[in-house]
């Protein structure tokens, strides 16, 4: 009877042990996952930052000394701002604050300072600063692993450019002088999503675009990059450009359902198209056109100086490369984005920031072709040139500028140099499907 009952007991015990020590065993196999997938992230990060902390150490003090010499440090600095940064600092104490139309809506980089200062204690101002520094950071190294990995552009150029890009006054200075403002998490978003639309990401690019647009309405203009880029290198209408163009209309859907949610939360009724006084479209545009006439040749020149005619240079060389490279059709539509958004805003400089990540791209390119060690020290000079232009650190800008251009024309004499010059792999096919290291000097 006793080993009869002592059976039975041990029948009716099993499946409960069973259970549990099946239980016990998946818990063990997903940490060892997670933890096998933690030391391959761990060390996947630890690799880039050995392959990449010159680089990024170098632009981070370029940003920074950038931040200190124009950025306001007084105590209420704020009191000292004006136009929309006076609009957005509302909205970073209220987000949803009634301000004038269309600041109203770009809620994302106000509600990030509002739920720092919240979070954190640190006045509005030092969380605006502090996210107009890490955004243009961040946008600057982006910058420069997309001419390493896409383009497989030189170290040494790569480092040169992202640094001509950190100090392009309306690009990063101007916005350090004035950190009230959504520009810089647009500016990044920009540079993300033009990697993602290179890589041919369609879902993080949409997801960019869509984020984007609760920062500043414009991005939604970026959104037709991807089906454009789709059918330059397919040259006909395939199932990536169809998913592209959905993904336009979703992004345009997702706006406008979160403009009217935002609408109603500030309980106001701003009309679509229109500037601050809320008028028509025509006449928001009347508005815009007539602030700026007669200098708006010299505005958009200032924005990039004499890289303007580096990247018609390199815009030509890469169409008898092939038309199909995927930073002709993207230059074409970003100068239209920035064409069209000048109808609406009165700050020409501000709007044609939008072309500085493609111009600097395409310099980049550019400027590779040059590998002989020799032509290291003018690229640098053309970039010290530059920043002078830009940094405003003389008023004699002309001759500098012709002194570039002087530079320039010397080193790509005869043009058939930069054809014949350039190493195999330098320039990226359009499009490939994945990120790429580049195959000479990482300098």
């Amino acid at each position: 009877m006793i080993i009869v009952r002592w059976a039975s007991q041990s029948i009716r015990r099993s499946p409960k042990k069973r259970r549990v020590t099946r239980s016990a065993v998946f818990r063990r196999g997903t940490q060892c996952s997670l933890a096998r997938l933690s030391a391959v992230v761990t060390l996947a990060a630890v690799g880039v930052l050995k392959k990449r902390f010159a680089a990024w150490s170098l632009l981070f003090v370029v940003c920074w000394v950038n931040l200190v010499s124009y950025v306001p440090w007084r105590r209420d600095a704020h009191l000292g701002a004006g136009g929309d940064a006076v609009e957005y600092f509302q909205m970073s104490q209220r987000t949803f604050a009634p301000v004038d139309n269309p600041f109203a809506l770009r809620v994302l980089s106000p509600w990030l300072v509002h739920t720092g200062h919240r979070l954190t204690g640190l006045s509005p101002d030092t969380v605006w600063i502090a996210l107009t520094f890490t955004a243009t950071l961040a946008s600057v190294i982006v910058l420069h692993e997309l001419l390493r990995r896409r383009f497989a552009v030189s170290g040494f150029v790569a480092v040169v450019v992202a640094s001509m890009l950190a100090c392009t006054f309306w690009y990063a200075p101007y916005l350090f002088g004035n950190p009230w403002l959504v520009d810089p998490l647009n500016n990044l978003f920009i540079v993300l999503g033009l990697w993602l639309a290179f890589s041919g990401r369609l879902g993080w690019f949409t997801a960019v675009v869509v984020i984007g647009s609760v920062n500043k309405e414009t991005m939604l203009l970026l959104a037709p990059l991807y089906p454009l880029l789709a059918l330059t290198r397919s040259r006909r209408v395939t199932r990536e450009v169809l998913l592209g163009t959905a993904a336009v209309a979703f992004a345009a859907c997702a706006y406008f359902a979160f403009r009217t949610w935002a609408i109603a939360r500030i309980g106001a009724d701003y009309n679509l198209g229109t500037g601050q006084a809320n008028h028509s479209l025509v006449d928001n545009i009347r508005f815009a056109i007539s602030t700026a006439q007669g200098r708006d040749h010299l505005a958009i020149w200032s924005v990039l100086s004499f890289t303007w005619l580096i990247w018609l240079v390199g815009l030509h060389h890469l169409r008898r490369t092939g038309a199909g490279h995927p930073l002709i059709p993207t230059s074409a539509w970003t100068l239209l984005t920035c064409l069209l958004g000048r109808l609406m805003a009165t700050d020409t400089e501000r709007v044609f920031t939008m072309m500085v990540p493609i111009v600097l791209i395409v310099v980049a390119v550019t400027l590779d072709t040059l590998q002989s060690p020799w032509h290291r020290p003018w690229i640098v000079l053309l970039a010290a040139l530059y920043t002078a232009i830009q940094l405003r650190w003389t008023s004699a800008t002309l001759p500098m500028e012709a002194l570039a251009l002087l530079i320039f024309t010397a080193l790509f004499t005869p043009w058939h140099r930069l054809r014949h010059s350039t190493p195999p792999g330098a320039i990226s096919p359009p499009i490939p499907t994945q990120d790429r290291e580049p195959q000479h000097d990482h300098a």
